[in-house]
């Protein structure tokens, strides 16, 4: 619903809806940060100190993209990286691997609340879908014994085929342009997610696992729009 307001709401402002030349305002870009994990074996869901230091893991990405207003981007990402968590109260704790693929728009509200200003720095809702693949495995705290896994063996040897699912993720991100060219990123994105394997536990609630990603990136514009035909500073939104 809040999408639909905001696509309404841009076609009747000229500004919002004149669209950039094909040519213009594609980007690619690259990012890292960090993955957490919240699920049946995570503890720190609310403490986000110890949600980084204790249930988060590295991952890194790359992206490409097109605005297509001074509102709307397209933009496609692939992030690789792990993840890792704990359950003291279970005895357990996991580690994984895995990859995404997205696709989604971003809105950028900055031009949204103010439209006629000019500023270098944006700040952005995200949306998108997209599919994981992932392999897990889980152990015993107390004495390191293998428990399960997928697409794992007992001693961490591939097998099979990875566990696939489908993704939701969605955030905020915000940017900074530098020059016409590049441009600093931030983002914090949470994933919905479809499945309740990514710690190779079932739990008993029903609740899927979730993860976030919270990174840094940098991003350069191939084709940016010429500024004698935009008063206003043009900045992609990513993901």
């Amino acid at each position: 619903m809040i999408p639909a307001l905001i696509l309404i709401l841009a076609m009747v402002h000229p500004a919002f809806a004149q669209p950039y030349r094909i040519r213009e305002q594609w980007y690619i870009g690259a990012k890292v940060g960090m993955v957490s994990f919240f699920g049946d074996l995570s503890i720190h869901d609310f403490d986000p100190v110890s949600k980084f230091t204790d249930e988060s893991d590295l991952a890194w990405g790359i992206l490409a993209g097109k605005s297509l207003n001074r509102i709307f981007d397209l933009k496609v990402s692939l992030i690789s990286g792990a993840m890792k968590g704990s359950n003291p109260s279970m005895d357990m704790y996991f580690s994984n691997r895995f990859s995404e693929i997205s696709t989604g728009t971003s809105i950028d509200i900055t031009r949204l609340i103010w439209p006629q200003t000019v500023s270098r720095f944006h700040v952005t809702a995200e949306l998108a879908f997209g599919g994981i693949t992932y392999r897990s495995i889980k152990y015993r705290q107390s004495d390191d014994t293998y428990l399960s896994s997928v697409g794992y063996t007992s001693s961490r040897e591939v097998t099979g085929s990875a566990k696939t699912a489908f993704v939701f993720p969605l955030g905020i991100g915000a940017g900074y342009r530098v020059s016409n060219h590049w441009v600093i990123s931030a983002e914090l994105l949470y994933r919905l997610h479809n499945t309740d394997l990514l710690d190779s536990q079932v739990g008993s609630t029903g609740i899927s696992d979730r993860y976030s990603y919270t990174s840094i990136g940098l991003i350069y514009i191939l084709f940016p729009v010429k500024q004698n035909r935009i008063k206003a500073d043009e900045c992609p939104r990513w993901y």
